[in-house]
């Protein structure tokens, strides 16, 4: 018996749970580029956005929310530099450092604060390899930009990122400038409403229907008891 209410009262805190957690997005959009290289074009900008289990708390100071040693609250994320498109399946935080996803809220826990960056495709990388990075923040205003380069060594710590790195002016690049602030917005995904179903009527029998029956209870009563 104690075994069944324990495991009873695990399932109605893991329903509580889930019926708690909203899901929330914050989608960010940055000026348009103001310097660019081709492929990138001034029409470009960074758009995106990252997901957590539940609203950031109100009044957060700049932490790192995402993976690597960060809090974890961040679930996915997926941001466009105009010409790249930066996933987890597809891209890292810079060096692997938790610094590299940070925000921090408002007293309406909308974000006003934020430092990103980062880079595809993932590490590891082996020398030379091609890679771009995309880095967009709060300081200095408000910045945004990607910027191509070519990694010619490689430091393992704890993975293989690239260490010296080289560009020029020819390689693809684009940034917004400072004093460019980005935009967020938040969006909690509202739970689907409650589905009722009416309970199905018992169909009423005909009414010779229900005279049959009682004829056939008696019949079968007499038999049983022929005193009766």
């Amino acid at each position: 018996m104690l075994k069944f209410t324990r495991v009873l009262f695990v399932l109605i805190v893991a329903l509580s749970n889930a019926t708690n957690a909203q899901v929330t997005t914050y989608t960010f959009e940055s000026a348009p580029y103001v310097s660019v290289n081709p492929p990138y074009t001034t029409s470009m900008r960074v758009t995106g956005s990252f997901t957590t289990s539940s609203p950031l708390p109100s009044n957060l100071a700049l932490t790192a929310i995402g993976d690597f040693g960060g809090s974890g609250l961040v679930t996915s994320y997926s941001f466009d530099d105009g010409v790249n498109t930066y996933t987890p399946a597809n891209s890292s935080y810079r060096y692997l450092l938790p610094i590299n996803f940070r925000v921090g809220t408002d007293a309406s826990g909308e974000i006003n604060e934020y430092d990103i960056f980062l880079v595809t495709p993932q590490y590891p990388y082996t020398p030379p390899e091609v890679f771009t990075e995309l880095h967009f923040l709060s300081s200095t205003g408000g910045y945004a930009g990607a910027d191509q380069s070519l990694c010619q060594n490689v430091t393992s710590l704890p993975d293989s990122y690239c260490s010296v790195t080289s560009g020029a002016l020819s390689d693809p690049f684009a940034n917004t400038g400072s004093s460019a602030p980005g935009n967020w917005t938040r969006s909690v995904a509202s739970s689907p409403p409650a589905v009722t179903t009416p309970p199905t009527p018992v169909p009423a029998l005909p009414v010779w229907g229900a005279i049959m029956l009682c004829v056939g209870l008696l019949l079968m009563a007499r038999r049983r008891f022929p005193k009766i």
